[in-house]
């Protein structure tokens, strides 16, 4: 039987605390996502698409971006998989209507 690896302190807190998000997982699908949405001339979309482009990727609260970012990951996280939202042909974007529906006309089961 393979000793089972031992990891420090230290590193169990670094780990237990990590508030950072990686580009390759379905945060970084949902945030394609929403870059992907054409904001039609809507001028408050469109800064708040270019606040989530400056996002560091880290809910540490130290970045202007980080309470936006962290609203719009709830949808994504209360699936655990940004796939959820995305509709059979394998396109589509989320709403900017508040809605939690894509290109599909009613809400993912």
């Amino acid at each position: 039987m393979a000793a089972t690896p031992k990891i420090s302190d230290a590193d169990l807190l670094r780990i237990k605390f990590d508030t950072g998000y990686d580009r390759r997982s379905y945060a970084g699908t949902w945030f394609g996502m929403i870059a992907a949405i054409d904001p039609k001339g809507d001028a408050t979309l469109t800064r708040a698409k270019a606040l989530l482009a400056a996002w560091d990727w880290n809910l540490d609260g130290r970045g202007l971006a980080d309470a936006l970012a962290a609203l719009m990951l709830r949808p994504a996280m209360r699936n655990g998989s940004a796939a959820h939202w995305v509709n059979t042909s394998g396109s589509g974007v989320p709403t900017t209507d508040g809605s939690t529906n894509i290109d599909s006309g009613s809400s993912p089961a």
